[in-house]
């Protein structure tokens, strides 16, 4: 894995009129090809990443989008993921800007992914990233440096202007849009018309084409038509955005035993399976196990649900002992949100329906599975339908 050296004569001046995440980003990847040394880099966006070497054994993500600590978990949650399905990398670098964020902060988020993830998935992951103080490079050998030295003219300018990164809030119909796509995308369903994605999503014409010119600013997007669409690859920007506003979106309500009791998921969701309460659908780790058989967990840390908006009657019926959490109590033994899209799957007479996978990973990562959730995602991309 040969690199050019770095050419420190060059200068970058020109910066798209319109200051956006997806600009930036290609002003930043143009000066990395150029300064590691071209031919030997190219773009690979339809692979999970944005560029890597001639030999494939290094690759790079930019993300400029970044505004906190769980869009960095889950930007470096999708290079995971691609990297444990791509055994020939051995070394996935995530170049990012985080003007919100300080390097101390950034550095426990660091320490937080390295125990998240085992240790030889973590040693082929790197982070080049710019703080509002300062710059975290991990690990700091010589092609994290080398990256960080080409990278830092572009990322550097972006502590200035914290405000030019944004981007006015997507909404909860763009977010039942896109988990209609991330669905069909983890199922290889191909490009779906925009009459299936009406009616998944329970959206109209304009609002998706509103959501999909969002995710073509992203290039997360792939139209080879105007009446279709489809994933390029395994959403990152929208899956960090989704993960960072994903109880506003859902807005989920957490519920205790009140009798003190040790938490019981597996058992409430033996009667819930019997109850079967309307417009109920199970996420979370159940329904992980549903979609892949060889789900890596023992145990169901709780029972995650979705229901529709107001429904929650059935919560007292299934055990009379539950009651809201509070804000100080975090062993919640049940987790019921609003579902993004009106969409179940895998329904029998005898089964509860079950949450969409993109719901599902939404859940996993909100029980601090994210590794778990990465390998899931390989899991259905692989499976035979």
């Amino acid at each position: 894995m040969k690199l050019q050296p770095v050419n420190t004569a060059a200068t970058f001046t020109h910066v798209e009129p319109e200051f956006s995440a997806a600009s930036m980003e290609r002003t930043l990847l143009a000066r990395l090809a150029a300064d590691l040394g071209t031919p030997s880099w190219q773009e690979a966006r339809d692979r999970g990443y944005d560029l890597q070497s001639a030999d494939g054994r290094l690759v790079i993500e930019a993300k400029f989008g970044l505004k906190g600590a769980r869009d960095l978990r889950s930007a470096m949650l999708q290079l995971a993921q691609t990297v444990s399905a791509t055994p020939r990398i051995e070394r996935a670098l995530l170049v990012a800007a985080l003007p919100k964020m300080g390097v101390a902060r950034a550095t426990e988020e660091w320490a937080q992914l390295e125990r998240l993830f085992r240790p030889n998935l973590m040693k082929r992951l790197g982070i080049v990233a710019v703080t509002r103080d300062g710059e975290l490079v991990q690990p700091s050998d010589a092609t994290g440096r080398r990256v960080a030295y080409a990278a830092r003219p572009i990322l550097g300018g972006l502590r200035e202007q914290p405000r030019a990164l944004g981007h006015h809030a997507p909404t909860p119909k763009f977010f039942a849009v896109w988990s209609a796509l991330l669905d069909a995308w983890l199922f290889r369903e191909g490009s779906l018309r925009i009459g299936q994605i009406m009616k998944r999503a329970g959206c109209s014409h304009p609002t998706v084409t509103a959501a999909l010119s969002r995710l073509d600013e992203r290039r997360e997007v792939e139209r080879r038509t105007s009446r279709s669409a489809e994933l390029r690859a395994f959403p990152g920007a929208s899956f960090a955005e989704a993960t960072s506003l994903a109880d506003g979106l859902r807005k989920p309500i957490a519920f205790v035993d009140g009798t003190g009791k040790p938490p019981d998921a597996e058992g409430l969701l033996r009667r819930l399976a019997r109850m079967r309460p309307p417009g109920v659908a199970v996420g979370g780790v159940a329904a992980a196990r549903k979609y892949d058989r060889n789900f890596d967990l023992v145990g169901l840390p709780r029972l995650d649900v979705t229901a529709p908006r107001g429904q929650r009657e059935w919560v007292h019926v299934l055990d009379p002992a539950l009651r809201a959490a509070r804000k100080d109590e975090r062993a919640a033994v049940l987790v019921v949100s609003e579902p993004l899209t009106p969409m179940q799957r895998e329904s029998t007479s005898r089964e509860l329906p079950l949450v969409g996978p993109s719901e599902t990973l939404l859940d996993l990562q909100d029980l601090r599975l994210g590794e778990q959730a990465m390998s899931l995602v390989t899991a259905l991309r692989e499976r035979k339908r």
